[in-house]
């Protein structure tokens, strides 16, 4: 056993977590075993959506809200390390999509994605999304940087950005917000737990035939597993160690020390699943420091702290889904994490999430303050524009912050209790044409706008 006193730098809880981790006290997941790189990932994505005549294409394209094709007995083509053009002239290397699909939709129109995989969080480079979506436009490098200054984007290119659990988003210099406005709704961000491992759970692995003594069977069930285990929430006594008596200071800075270790840990070629099972762990020991800030709160509150987002709900919201999401279907969602870090006011959107292509049903009925996709939000930060800011130097001064805004929302959170109890009945009727989200959204939609509570924070 590696001595806990000597574990004083990042290199040194590397090294005294491989040495634990080797020790075989894990799960027996092939994946794992085999650290598996995000390519490999990739590839198993490819593989189903190739499988028996694309037989699985069509729910995914409807859980993560692409249109649905014509055909899926031809014209589709889906392929991975798709070379791209390189940013400069002088490069050589180009590099690749990670996962490329082009197929036409019922009214006959090409659709072509581009999937790009983060499941490990692999840093955005230079112009990524941005050259690929300029190598589907057919550009070469020698008008690249001309194009991506006033580019111009087909209706036909959508491009998804995978990650592990949603939190990563892609850096500025990867996709410009010129180009990320132009693409719009066909800019989907994806993750693992909240799209691909339902997916798999409800619409791949119940519909596998078996044969070959159901060898596929057990293989999505391995992969199943396997991405369980990249959520679990257990920290060992290595890392706990480390934490504690390693990183000082107030929880904020705690926080974002954290954040630089996480970020500072490089992918190892040998070791790269181990080192992503040490970085779920710090990240799980990030969000910890922040998991208790509104316990004791009425209404049963809960609350997931992202680097990304804040998300508030309540337990019975959450129990509503039927899916294992890592947030539910609706929830409030402070959306600029980095914002609440420095003092500032986030900016608070009440969501509905995981409707797909589901949304496409609603844009007839688009009103003022929504922003409708795959996620819908309600821009509600007009009603909290008096509750002070948040302060952030303990437990109780954060626990106070959210108790104004939970004030402030009063209107909208009863409104939203209301809608959840009806939807509640409705899942008790036991229907199969009942989709929740699409219930939540459209009770929203008729009620919308809510008046702010009379009461100011």
């Amino acid at each position: 056993m590696y001595p806990f006193n000597e574990i004083t730098t990042v290199d040194k809880l590397i090294e005294a977590y491989v040495e634990d981790y080797n020790k075989g006290n894990n799960d027996f997941l092939l994946f794992d075993l085999a650290h598996a790189n995000e390519n490999s990932h990739t590839r198993v994505l490819m593989s189903l959506l190739k499988y028996k005549n694309y037989c699985f294409l069509p729910s995914f394209l409807s859980s993560i809200g692409l249109p649905q094709c014509i055909d899926f007995n031809k014209n589709i083509e889906i392929t991975d390390q798709k070379n791209a053009i390189p940013v400069e002239k002088s490069k050589k290397a180009s590099g690749y999509i990670d996962l490329y699909l082009k197929y036409y939709d019922t009214n006959n129109n090409e659709i072509q994605v581009i999937i790009e995989n983060k499941i490990y969080g692999a840093n955005d480079t230079t112009r990524q999304l941005a050259r690929y979506v300029a190598t589907l436009e057919g550009k070469t490098f020698d008008t690249f940087e001309e194009w991506c200054s006033i580019p111009k984007i087909s209706p036909s290119i959508y491009v998804i950005y995978l990650t592990s659990d949603g939190t990563k988003e892609p850096d500025k210099k990867s996709l410009p917000e010129n180009i990320e406005e132009l693409l719009g709704d066909r800019f989907i961000q994806i993750n693992y737990q909240d799209n691909i491992l339902p997916w798999l759970e409800e619409d791949v692995l119940p519909n596998i035939p078996y044969f070959k003594d159901g060898m596929m069977i057990s293989g999505v069930r391995q992969y199943i597993a396997y991405l369980y285990s990249m959520r679990k929430e257990t920290i060992s006594s290595l890392v706990n160690d480390y934490v504690d008596k390693n990183l000082d200071g107030e929880d904020v800075k705690k926080y974002k020390d954290l954040l630089k270790i996480i970020k500072s840990i490089k992918n190892n070629k040998d070791k790269d699943s181990i080192l992503q099972s040490l970085k779920r762990e710090l990240n799980v020991k990030a969000e910890s420091i922040f998991a208790n800030d509104i316990d004791g709160i009425v209404g049963n509150w809960r609350i997931h702290f992202t680097p990304s987002f804040i998300c508030l709900y309540k337990q019975s919201w959450a129990d509503l889904d039927t899916r294992k999401y890592s947030i539910p279907s609706i929830y409030l969602c402070g959306d600029q994490t980095n914002r609440f870090l420095t003092g500032k006011h986030p900016n608070w959107r009440l969501q509905v999430d995981h409707l797909g292509n589901n949304y496409e049903k609603f844009k007839d009925k688009v009103i003022e303050g929504l922003n409708l996709g795959p996620v819908a939000r309600f821009v509600i930060s007009g009603y909290d524009t008096t509750c002070k800011k948040p302060y952030l130097e303990s437990k109780e001064t954060r626990m106070e912050y959210y108790k104004n805004i939970i004030i402030n929302f009063d209107s909208i959170i009863k409104t939203t209790d209301g809608i959840v109890l009806d939807a509640a009945a409705k899942l008790k009727e036991g229907s199969k044409d009942f989709n929740l989200q699409e219930f939540l959204l459209e009770k929203l939609i008729e009620k919308w706008p809510i008046k702010s509570s009379e009461e100011k924070v």
